[in-house]
């Protein structure tokens, strides 16, 4: 969805507890130097300069429009001074910024390829490395010598190499897990989380745009299958009184039936047929689902787990943060798992928690994969399709190397989000300290 002139800084300045500076734009007025200072002293320097740059975008939006405002418009009076055989000379203005024009137009038609199936995509390919280098941002600088075959294998062995380097996290003193942060508090971090991990992107020069969440929504068909988190869990309190987890009770009951069964070979790949059974009973039998589940084979539970992630209407990252999820890819090490933390932070609670119990899972399933043949990469190849929706990311203009790059890059972030699983939820110590200071304290802090 395009946005104005503006519309993104805007709100991202609200989403940043920094309305007061959006306000002037409202109305057509810069900010000045008086009103960006006030606001900005209390913030470290990075964060303070990601702010400036976009007030700058807005104060030159402003003057834009100004300028546009006191050109003379053509007037249906001037039509006679020109000749009959000409047009009036009125510019058409351009739809989008000429930078932004070259990233939007589509690939030569020789290139075009239609989006493929998941279970094509995610998946060892014969391509080369060399291949689609013009087609995605290069996470190495030095040119590849030897054209390389492009495979999942091989693309998650390069990414290793580049994290043996760059592990240790950067604020090992942060032991607060989100969940026991109240109401009030987390008000007061929220806007800091969007502060540091602009800064973050900024930084790294990362591309970062907040998607719109969608104003319609999908329609939900099923009892269970294609039903959003919150339906889920306003059924699980009206029918059973469970408001104790943020985690639907189906998804729950699955991944402890699950948990018992991961020494199956296979684990994940294997399909299987149990979800008819769920979605006819489980609201009136549950009971009895509960038993049938607990007797199933791993690779049933395992298939109705992995139905159950991608017929979410909204994916676990949200349709709001999953492309700024997606940028992390360029990034190595603690960098990205510093980014990756920042945006778990900022989910709803009902997607962090669900996202939670998705990767605890993984990480039991992966603990056995000596037994069940799924490693890491295995795991993140079919995993990642949940998170990352190729239907979200992937349009009918790319080319077949931009849409296995966009696949692999998918499956590296959530790799990363299985490597760092255990950090994810803790919420840095700098940024609680500086949420549970006061204005005052902030302002001679950041004066001495």
């Amino acid at each position: 969805m395009l946005s104005t002139e503006g519309e993104l800084e805007t709100e991202w300045l609200q989403a940043a507890g920094l309305g007061s500076l959006a306000a002037p734009f409202q109305a057509g007025l810069e900010v000045t130097e008086a009103q960006l200072g006030e606001a900005v002293r209390p913030l470290p320097r990075e964060q303070a300069a990601a702010v400036r740059r976009r007030v700058r975008r807005l104060n030159r939006t402003v003057r834009k429009r100004r300028a546009a405002s006191r050109a003379r418009k053509p007037d249906i009076r001037d039509v006679d001074s020109y000749p009959a055989d000409t047009h009036s000379p009125v510019a058409r203005t351009p739809s989008a910024p000429a930078s932004r024009r070259v990233r939007l137009s589509p690939p030569a038609p020789a290139l075009h390829s239609p989006p493929r199936a998941v279970h094509e995509l995610f998946k060892p390919n014969d391509l080369h490395w060399a291949d689609i280098a013009s087609n995605t941002v290069s996470r190495t600088k030095s040119a590849v010598a030897t054209p390389q075959p492009l495979s999942f294998e091989h693309k998650f062995n390069l990414d290793r190499q580049m994290l043996n380097n760059d592990e240790d996290w950067p604020e090992a003193d942060s032991t607060v897990d989100i969940e026991s942060v109240g109401e009030s508090q987390l008000k007061k971090l929220t806007p800091l989380l969007w502060l540091q991990l602009t800064a973050l992107f900024d930084k790294y020069s990362l591309p970062f745009h907040k998607r719109k969440s969608p104003k319609k929504k999908r329609k939900e068909e099923g009892a269970v299958f294609g039903v959003a988190l919150e339906t889920l869990l306003r059924k699980d309190m009206i029918l059973w009184e469970e408001t104790w987890s943020s985690v639907p009770a189906i998804l729950r009951t699955i991944s402890s039936s699950l948990r018992t069964k991961t020494m199956d070979e296979g684990l994940l790949r294997v399909p299987g047929n149990k979800h008819k059974l769920i979605e006819r009973h489980w609201y009136s039998d549950r009971s009895d689902v509960e038993a049938a589940l607990a007797r199933a084979s791993g690779h049933d539970l395992a298939a109705v787990f992995k139905r159950l992630l991608r017929s979410l209407p909204q994916p676990p990252l949200t349709q709001e943060l999953m492309r700024l999820f997606y940028q992390t890819y360029s990034l190595s090490g603690s960098t990205q798992g510093l980014a990756l933390n920042l945006l778990v932070l900022l989910l709803p609670a009902e997607q962090r928690a669900t996202l939670r119990e998705v990767l605890r899972l993984v990480a039991a399933i992966t603990e056995h994969s000596h037994a069940n043949k799924m490693s890491d990469h295995n795991v993140a190849m079919i995993i990642a399709p949940a998170l990352f929706p190729p239907s979200l990311l992937i349009k009918s203009s790319d080319s077949l190397e931009t849409q296995l790059a966009t696949a692999a890059n998918s499956c590296h972030v959530t790799e990363a989000l299985m490597r760092w699983s255990d950090q994810l939820w803790k919420v840095p110590a700098s940024l609680l300290a500086a949420a549970q200071r006061k204005p005052h304290q902030l302002r001679r802090n950041n004066h001495t």
